[in-house]
């Protein structure tokens, strides 16, 4: 085995997936939590590759999803954005934070089959192993890039995505191998017939990676707190074969509000008889949903109150 073989094989996978934590970031930005389009201020290199790679052009990502790709959840409590991790089907969770605190949480799900589906092969690997693999003979093509000595090959899916294979030179991780596939691909120019059909390999990944990096990068809410990412996770699940590929990816942060100003606690305290009412957006004010004058002799703990 050459020394290049052998140190890809030892390299590990690892995965760079911008959307879900993009997600995360927008969800952040809601009204009811820090307020739309903050200014994001970034403690590392990683945090400024971020924000100027990803997040800055992917605040109009939604209009490139399509419908059920992309499911976004923000609460104040651990437990609901925990439970719909695990209602996605991902084991992340966010450790309990206190009432200063909320989360976060972000899925894709993107699926799609290829032009024509292929058949199951052994692929006979550089390191001497067989391993599961797929044939196709038509709906890709090859490219060629300056800079890569591989061809890449591009298999185009049902619904127009562009899904690329190509032989590493090296292991890549994080922004290095963004750098490395952005590079590829806008040098990449199609070729003509040089092989009668691809063998790529069925892929099974279930990954957590670290995405410590995003930590302590911070902003400004809309009401002057000053607010930074204190927990972040990311779960990335991505299964290929000869069918097409299924693609999922879960992120998850905790953001933490810190005081405006040091000393002792200044709440509002409701304490006398109280006007109470709900409007509901797009109805006249004439038209709550409910009206009252509470007075002391409602004031009482309703318990649990069933299906919240």
């Amino acid at each position: 085995m050459s020394s290049s073989i052998a140190e890809r094989v030892a390299s590990g996978t690892n995965v760079y997936v911008p959307t879900p934590l993009i997600g995360c970031f927008l969800s952040a930005e809601d009204p009811a939590f820090l307020g739309p389009n903050r200014k994001w201020n970034s403690i590392n290199t990683d945090q400024e590759r971020f924000l100027t790679t990803a997040f800055e052009p992917g605040r109009n990502l939604a209009q490139y999803m399509r419908p059920g790709e992309l499911d976004s959840v923000a609460s104040w409590e651990c437990k609901i954005v925990n439970a719909f991790l695990k209602k996605h089907g991902f084991k992340i969770q966010l450790e309990e934070f206190d009432d200063d605190t909320f989360g976060v949480a972000s899925v894709m799900k993107v699926m799609d089959r290829w032009i024509k589906e292929g058949k199951s092969t052994q692929i006979d690997c550089q390191d001497g192993e067989m391993r599961e693999g797929f044939e196709v003979t038509a709906g890709y093509e090859v490219l060629l890039a300056r800079s890569h000595p591989n061809p890449i090959a591009c298999i185009t899916t049902q619904n127009g995505d562009r899904v690329h294979f190509t032989v590493a030179e090296k292991k890549a991780t994080g922004f290095d191998l963004l750098d490395k596939i952005t590079k590829i691909s806008s040098e990449g120019e199609k070729v003509g017939s040089m092989f009668d059909a691809l063998q790529a390999p069925m892929i099974d990944l279930d990954l957590e990676s670290d995405v410590s990096w995003l930590l302590d990068m911070w902003t400004n809410s809309a009401a002057g707190q000053k607010a930074r990412i204190t927990q972040a996770l990311l779960q990335t699940k991505l299964k290929i074969n000869e069918t097409g590929f299924l693609c999922e990816s879960a992120a998850s942060m905790a953001v933490t509000l810190e005081a405006c100003y040091d000393g002792p606690s200044n709440p509002l305290i409701i304490d006398e008889p109280c006007l109470f009412w709900i409007e509901r957006p797009g109805l006249p004010r004439t038209l709550p949903i409910i009206a009252a004058y509470l007075d002391y002799d409602v004031w009482n703990s309703p318990g649990e109150i069933e299906g919240l």
